[in-house]
């Protein structure tokens, strides 16, 4: 595929409907731009749906594994603030 877009004097750059297509995003959508070497890559942004399965437990409650990290991640930030607060 090959298209092109023009960038406007407030530099924002419509995407062809084609790369749109390709890309499945619509309007209110969020692209990343990533640079690699002498090319510009864009693709989606991650959403939270992206992410939907992935505290996936094994016979276990997904609540008291959220439960479980929510509280591990309280604990450490409270161990930091301990720390913090000594020096």
């Amino acid at each position: 595929m090959f298209v092109t877009a023009k960038i406007s004097s407030k530099g924002r750059l419509t995407l062809p409907k084609e790369v749109r297509a390709v890309l499945n995003v619509n309007a209110g959508s969020v692209v990343v731009f990533e640079k690699t070497n002498d090319k510009i890559t864009i693709k989606p942004a991650k959403t939270l749906r992206d992410y939907k399965g992935v505290l996936k437990t094994h016979g276990r409650s997904k609540r008291k594994s959220i439960l479980k990290l929510e509280g591990k991640v309280k604990w450490e930030g409270n161990l930091s603030e301990m720390r913090a607060n000594r020096g």
